[in-house]
């Protein structure tokens, strides 16, 4: 009976109270000591995009730290979905040394790749808490034959450990799984989560991907952290807590996408009529009219069926070998834009593209095309108003339905390849780089599909740069420092975004990469099929611009 006064416990590795950092190649292990619970939060897929590698911090670092956690990130120089052997050898390392068992509760977070992570290895500690936003289960092919996007992530090694979400979760003690509902990818992921005694659903309709975005704009994102983390919000209480999301702008944004998604184009309409009183500065009034121009164009215009494909996903956005440029440009393959803002090298990027053959790459302009953007818009939200019917000579919008908006739209295109852009007749490629997009704001993707649907197969090059030698350069002297880094970081994820929905006709190129190795661009020459010549790449590297 006396036994168990004499058995030993089994002795518990004292918890580290140093800071540490292990580099390992395309990933970085990032301690922070803190009390006796550990968040191990993991990098979403923008990430890598958006930020720096080089002194990112941990995601959700500032309220981590606030909360007097320990901090344990995993952060992502590439969006690969850790599929990496170099971390996860070095997690199974912090788990056979004691790392996880030194604390008391350990909670594995983040969002959409992260979410997928936080899940996958939480039998690393047996008995953790699992906060997943948005979690992809897995991007195995086999597994989840509709998942389109993510196509990085997709191509890696699935066979590597650690590769399925949902049977991770069965070693956690429990999961809440935060995502929006109306999101069909992101709602399949979800449910293959199962296992309801070990899982909690919250649905956030119009949350998006990512939900936190939403959540945050709603007060909401510390408070359902701090409830999750407490083990202590349930299915009821989150709805309660949801209902006050129409009085965030992200919401109705969502809502309305969701609609035109789905062909929906009155309901996006009413949607954006209702909201914008409250939010007449939002991007709604552009949301609102791409709404009324596909619903006035639903009947044949291609013009709208491009721009529905390409807001659903469909990445194979349809491409006419005899496109109307041909007729002038009988050799043009494809034409190329240079997306990206003030100070990421751009001008020797330019270049660079110019080594293809027969390629013209023009400077900047002022953004021309914005201006034919919002002329081409305008057009098609006087046609989806007024041009339902014909109107009497008397009537302030009389002629209204003879408006032709896509054929105006082609007419402005064709007048600035001709006067502005100006390329040679044999060209092969030809475009132009620009830096001022930074005032687009959510509407920066309307404008890239607008471009795709009118130019000859585009590809667009997401330009950026290290965000600290961005901001130290003169030509922001003008601009706050903190002004600069926010749109830095905000066109970052821009590119990002539009990249992963579209990688069929974007590349991302950093500054860091092409001005060292000439090999950087070639990814480039690949995707068109061209043949890459390192010397030539040199040459251009080692020719110093004066501008």
């Amino acid at each position: 009976m006396f036994r168990h006064l004499f058995q030993r416990k089994a002795k518990r590795t004292p918890r580290p109270q140093e800071a540490f950092v292990r580099e390992l190649g395309d990933h970085r292990l990032q301690f922070e000591p803190g009390n006796e619970t550990l968040i191990v939060s993991f990098d979403n897929a923008a990430r890598p995009a958006q930020e720096p590698y080089i002194g990112r911090p941990t995601w959700g670092d500032k309220f981590y730290r606030s909360e007097g956690f320990s901090i344990l990130g995993v952060i992502a120089r590439r969006a690969i979905w850790y599929r990496d052997p170099k971390i996860i050898e070095a997690l199974e390392s912090l788990r056979d040394g004691g790392f996880f068992a030194s604390f008391d509760r350990v909670i594995m977070s983040g969002g959409s790749m992260g979410g997928f992570a936080a899940a996958a290895f939480a039998p690393l500690a047996p008995n953790s808490l699992v906060i997943a936003f948005s979690p992809q289960s897995t991007l195995d092919a086999k597994k989840v034959p509709w998942e389109w996007r993510y196509s990085e992530g997709k191509a890696q090694d699935w066979s590597l450990p650690y590769s399925e979400a949902a049977e991770g979760v069965a070693y956690a003690r429990h999961c809440y799984v935060v995502y929006d509902g109306l999101d069909r990818p992101d709602r399949r992921h979800a449910r293959r989560f199962g296992n309801p005694a070990k899982t909690t659903h919250l649905n956030l309709p119009g949350g998006g991907h990512g939900v936190s975005p939403l959540l945050s704009q709603m007060g909401l994102l510390k408070l359902t952290t701090q409830k999750m983390i407490e083990m202590s919000l349930d299915k009821s209480e989150f709805q309660i807590l949801a209902r006050n999301r129409k009085a965030a702008v992200q919401y109705h944004r969502v809502m309305a996408n969701h609609a035109i998604k789905r062909k929906k184009f009155a309901c996006a309409q009413q949607i954006c009529d209702a909201a914008l009183p409250k939010f007449p500065l939002s991007d709604l009034a552009s949301i609102k009219a791409k709404a009324m121009a596909a619903r006035s164009d639903a009947g044949g215009n291609a013009a709208t069926a491009a721009i529905s494909q390409s807001n659903t996903g469909n990445t194979g956005m349809t491409i006419s070998n005899t496109h109307r440029l041909n007729a002038r440009f009988p050799a043009l393959k494809r034409n190329i834009f240079i997306v990206t803002y003030g100070r990421t090298g751009s001008t020797l990027l330019q270049s660079l593209v110019q080594t293809l053959p027969d390629c013209t790459i023009r400077g900047e302009n002022h953004n021309v095309i914005e201006t034919i953007w919002n002329a081409a818009m305008r057009a098609r939200m006087t046609r989806g108003t007024w041009g339902n019917e014909e109107r009497k000579s008397n009537h302030p919008w009389f002629g209204a339905e003879n408006i032709r908006p896509a054929l105006f739209a082609a007419g402005m295109i064709d007048s600035m390849i001709d006067n502005v852009i100006t390329p040679p007749r044999n060209a092969k490629y030809f475009g132009f780089k620009e830096i001022r997009y930074n005032a687009l704001g959510d509407r920066f993707p309307d404008l890239l599909d607008f471009m795709r649907f009118h130019f000859k197969d585009p590809i667009f090059i997401f330009n950026t740069r290290n965000i600290e030698d961005v901001a130290k350069s003169a030509w922001w002297k003008d601009w706050k420092l903190q002004d600069v880094e926010k749109l830095v970081r905000d066109m970052d994820q821009r590119f990002s975004e539009y990249y992963d929905r579209h990688k069929e006709c974007s590349i991302m190129m950093s500054y860091e990469r092409f001005s060292q190795d000439p090999n950087a661009i070639k990814p480039l020459f690949d995707m068109l099929q061209e043949p890459f010549d390192q010397q030539k790449i040199a040459d251009v590297l080692t020719t110093r611009l004066t501008h």
